[in-house]
Order: structure tokens, then C-alpha cells, then sequence
């Protein structure tokens, strides 16, 4: 059964992971007007409002005030990036050292795996290998004049006429 704290809550869960979202990003540098304009637009679309009017504890929280505070901070984190200019990628050293560990793992993972011996394959012999030539073609007339030469002649003898060259 769904209530009307259980919408709330999903609207506060998921605008709190998107703001989060947002926040990440920004702070590596990207997505910096998408960022902007999302929490411009949450904090003049009413959602905000609607939610602190709405207030539920645990296990469906809904905190609008806490989510007014992220949006804010959100456009002040936009708003300094613009304002100082500083509007390229950037990682700090531990995103760095945590990227490095996971490719040293992975290295130590691929050291690990044992390559397939190479296999060598021995051509068979010339002699045993045997080639039979059929003589005709397309330009050639058949043999057996009484032979089916069409596919629906084929089929309305079926098969009495048939020519098997060996």
C-alpha cells in the first residue's frame, strides 16, 4: 500500500542521492552547469518546501531542512568553481592512489594467469590428400540430354532422372 509518506520519502531519497551525485562531480570539476541548473531549479520548483511542510522520522525519513543545506551547498560549491574560474577536471591525491591500487590488483591478477601453450598444427601429407574434378559448368551443356536442367523439372521427376557423377 502506498501512502503519502511513502512518496515523500522516495521524492527525498532520490533528490538526496541525485544532490550527492551532483556533488561528487563537481568536485572533480564536471558537470558544473547541469549541477547548477538542477539545484537552482529544486530550490525554486516548491519540492523543498513540500517536504519540510512534511517532516517523517525513520525507517521513511524526510528532512526538507537537511535537503535545503545540500541544495545550497551544492550552488555555493557551482558558484565558487565559476566564480574563481577553476572549471577543469580535477582529482585529489587519494582518488589517485585508490585508482593505482586497483590497477596494481589487477596487474597482480593478470601476472597470475598462465598462458596457453602455443599449438603447432602438421599439414597432411600432399599425397593424401584426394581432389576429384566433376568436368561442366555454366557455359557447358549437360551430359544426359533426358536430365532435368531446372530446379522444377528436378522436382516434378522427383528425383528419377537424376544424374549422381562419382
Amino acid at each position: 500500500m502506498i501512502t503519502e509518506t511513502t512518496i515523500l520519502h522516495r521524492i527525498y531519497s532520490e533528490t538526496v542521492n541525485q544532490l550527492d551525485s551532483f556533488s561528487r562531480r563537481v568536485q572533480e570539476g564536471r558537470d558544473l552547469e547541469a549541477a547548477s541548473n538542477f539545484a537552482r531549479w529544486l530550490s525554486f520548483s516548491g519540492i523543498i518546501m513540500l517536504l519540510e511542510a512534511f517532516p517523517s522520522p525513520l525507517p521513511l525519513k524526510v528532512d526538507g531542512r537537511f535537503l535545503r543545506w545540500k541544495c545550497d551547498e551544492l550552488i555555493e560549491a557551482c558558484n565558487l568553481r565559476f566564480r574563481t574560474n577553476n572549471l577543469n577536471p580535477s582529482f585529489e591525491s587519494k582518488e589517485f592512489e585508490s585508482m593505482h591500487e586497483k590497477i596494481d590488483r589487477m596487474a597482480g591478477y593478470l601476472s597470475r594467469l598462465s598462458v596457453a601453450p602455443a599449438v603447432t598444427v602438421n599439414p597432411l601429407p600432399r599425397e593424401a590428400v584426394e581432389l576429384n574434378i566433376i568436368s561442366g559448368g555454366l557455359d557447358e551443356q549437360p551430359h544426359n540430354e533426358s536430365a532435368p536442367t531446372t530446379p522444377m523439372e528436378l522436382a516434378n521427376t522427383n528425383g528419377e532422372n537424376a544424374v549422381v557423377q562419382q
